[in-house]
């Protein structure tokens, strides 16, 4: 049952935005997958300017190495992710703990709102010493994810960006996160 966006309590708000702050800055690992496996999509969309890195030795192996290699698409990076290359995008398993982390070539801090709604569902499975994360657990067992995620765009704290294909979290809007 969907309730109406300006009755999604104030705690409620700062969790998510919380955590969306903590999943945008996991997700920085993808973006690094990215630069190794990809580098050409990155380079290509002006990633790396944004970034502030060179990528010409990443280029120059990707070229050499892996250009028009399917074998590239799936693997094991790291020792510790199963990536799975798709499209402009990048998804990470982590190996032991099964932490899903996505992005899509775009902006490094922009997100999409399913990602990150799959990412908060395997937070709650593993962890409850997380402050933010009990006080989502109890409030999501009558409410849904997307009325909170509502409020928070209704506030300017959510803003989407087609230019990048994502979502970004707006810090300069924190203060419309009010308890009103």
């Amino acid at each position: 049952m969907a309730i109406e966006p300006s009755k999604v309590p104030f705690e409620i708000r700062v969790a998510l935005v919380n955590l969306i702050f903590d999943y945008v800055q996991r997700q920085q690992l993808v973006v690094q997958a990215m630069v190794h496996f990809r580098p050409d999509l990155i380079r290509g969309l002006e990633i790396d300017k944004i970034l502030g890195i060179n990528l010409e030795e990443e280029y120059k192996f990707f070229l050499e190495h892996y250009l028009g290699n399917d074998a590239i698409f799936n693997g094991i990076w790291r020792d510790e992710w199963q990536y799975y290359l798709h499209g402009y995008g990048c998804k990470l398993t982590n190996l032991k703990t099964k932490e899903p982390l996505e992005w899509d070539a775009g902006h490094p801090q922009s997100f999409y709102l399913g990602w990150f709604a799959t990412h908060l569902e395997w937070r709650i499975q593993q962890n409850f010493s997380n402050e933010y994360i009990k006080i989502c657990y109890i409030w999501l067992q009558s409410n849904a994810l997307q009325d909170a995620l509502d409020k928070l765009i209704e506030d300017g704290v959510l803003q989407n960006q087609p230019e990048y294909s994502g979502w970004f979290l707006r810090k300069e809007n924190l203060d419309n996160v009010t308890d009103a």
